[in-house]
């Protein structure tokens, strides 16, 4: 009889524990905060940027710096482009379908820049290297942007 009890209490148990536990994934498991102090901590460049081909050489010499009050500037040296950022976590500025942590940016000119004025879904991110994608809420197709320190 105590070995049936044991049995049923040890199934219960397992099962129990199974369905609790959440699966740890660092790519959905951003907190904005930390996405933010990374863009803060360094200078920032653009080493791929895809939308239906690869775009990266329109960005190659351009240093991207993140300001806490929310401003972003990108420069060459001879052309400085001014544009805002923030950090979305609320799903109420989103068109895609998941739960990701989102960086919104915003230039208004040159074309190519404004190019990059999207919400974009933080597919991963480290002091060094923050991947995003985002799918096209007009033809659903994913462009790509990853920024890597200076």
């Amino acid at each position: 009889m105590r070995s049936k009890i044991f049995k049923s209490l040890l199934i219960v148990s397992s099962v129990f524990v199974i369905f609790s536990c959440e699966k740890q994934d660092n790519t959905l498991d951003l907190e904005p905060l930390g996405v933010s102090v990374s863009l803060l901590k360094s200078d920032w460049k653009i080493t791929y940027y895809f939308d239906d081909v690869n775009e990266t050489a329109d960005y190659i010499g351009y240093v991207l710096t993140f300001q806490q009050d929310g401003s972003v500037v990108a420069t060459n040296g001879t052309l400085s482009v001014n544009g805002t950022w923030f950090i979305d976590d609320s799903d109420s500025n989103d068109d895609s379908t998941d739960d990701s942590v989102e960086l919104n940016i915003i230039f208004s000119n040159p074309d190519f820049f404004e190019e990059l004025s999207d919400d974009w879904d933080i597919i991963s991110f480290s002091d060094d290297k923050i991947e995003l994608k985002d799918i096209s809420g007009g033809d659903g197709t994913t462009d790509y942007l990853t920024l890597e320190k200076v």
